[in-house]
């Protein structure tokens, strides 16, 4: 039984949290501002975890797309995680019928939530018909998830070729995603470029050689430095109140970021993100007490128990607020119901 789905709206100011909290004088912003001000705490113990830490770079960084490659990787760590083996399931229906218009639609199951891509993919075929090369949409998801089925990402390391052609999808998801996330978007996606009739090869070859190679590399440093992890019980982009993440694994939430210098990672105000969405899981749903960020290019994972964020964010001589107090005071600013 198939059910179309429509996309949860975002709080009202800018259209996501992450812009809310770079936005001056947006309800969230000003939150975070008077509660949990202190970012310098938290922003001094990144910088001495990754003090002397090697960095992965592209062999070609005339052109590069860093910002599509950002969001590449995160699609690609993601499919390293058992989890992501049950994706192909949705995109089984343009997989034997890839005439069929692309539709975000899921299966009354159990299946991880929608890619942020296939939100992007849906609305851009339904808001521009009269580009017939869209029509790859419904092709690239069909074959995305025959891949994976074949390559088994998660099983471990892939045979170059097999790598390469993941990351390519992986770059493809990207592009679709950035149009999802902005619709500004489509003035300089490379998407602009195909051709009526444009196939999945088609797609896969807007992937510059050098991104793909880039990806591979931080894809096969996080293998190696993140086994660990990789065997924890996984959850793909969790949905909170307000905004898509990137990972929870047992109760640690991980946000991906592809920095060249992990002393700032963007956006600035990433320790308040990592928090935000916590308190954004107004009910507890995932028993999160640990937050993190990894970083790619470095390979690693910098963590913070929920305890000492809040009090590293909390103004000295305030009371820091318990999980339960701040969730409750977030939804109040918010407009959200309590928990």
């Amino acid at each position: 039984m198939l059910r179309a789905i429509t996309k949860k709206q975002a709080f009202p100011a800018t259209g996501s949290f992450t812009n809310d909290l770079k936005t001056e004088g947006t309800k969230a912003r000003v939150f975070f501002e008077r509660y949990f001000p202190n970012l310098g705490l938290v922003r001094a113990t990144l910088r001495s975890a990754v003090a002397g830490a090697e960095t992965l770079e592209p062999a070609e960084k005339d052109g590069y797309p860093w910002g599509t490659v950002g969001v590449a990787i995160d699609y690609r760590l993601r499919f390293s995680f058992p989890v992501a083996a049950s994706l192909p399931a949705r995109w089984d229906n343009w997989a034997a019928n890839p005439e069929m218009p692309f539709a975000l639609i899921v299966r009354d199951t159990d299946l991880p939530r929608p890619l942020v891509a296939e939100y992007g993919a849906s609305e851009a075929v339904s808001g521009r018909r009269d580009s017939a090369w869209l029509k790859a949409a419904g092709p690239f998801f069909g074959e995305l998830g025959l891949f994976l089925r074949n390559a088994q990402p998660h099983e471990g390391k892939l045979d170059t070729c097999t790598e390469e052609r993941l990351c390519r999808f992986c770059f493809v998801l990207a592009l679709y995603d950035e149009i999802a996330r902005s619709r500004g978007a489509w003035s300089g996606t490379p998407l602009l470029s195909l051709h009526p009739g444009a196939a999945t090869d088609d797609l896969l070859a807007l992937c510059p050689p050098a991104a793909a190679a880039d990806l591979a590399a931080m894809a096969e440093a996080f293998q190696g430095s993140q086994s660990q992890l990789l065997k924890g019980k996984a959850a793909l982009n969790p949905w909170f109140s307000g905004g898509e993440g990137d990972l929870i694994v047992d109760d640690c939430y991980i946000d991906f970021k592809a920095a060249r210098d992990p002393k700032r990672p963007s956006p600035s105000q990433w320790p308040r993100k990592l928090l935000g969405y916590v308190l954004l899981d107004t009910k507890d749903r995932y028993g999160i007490r640990t937050v993190g960020l990894y970083l790619a290019r470095q390979y690693q994972l910098v963590t913070w128990s929920l305890q000492d964020l809040t009090k590293m964010l909390t103004p000295d001589g305030q009371q820091r607020m318990s999980l339960v107090e701040a969730r409750s005071e977030l939804s109040h600013w918010l407009g959200l119901p309590r928990a």
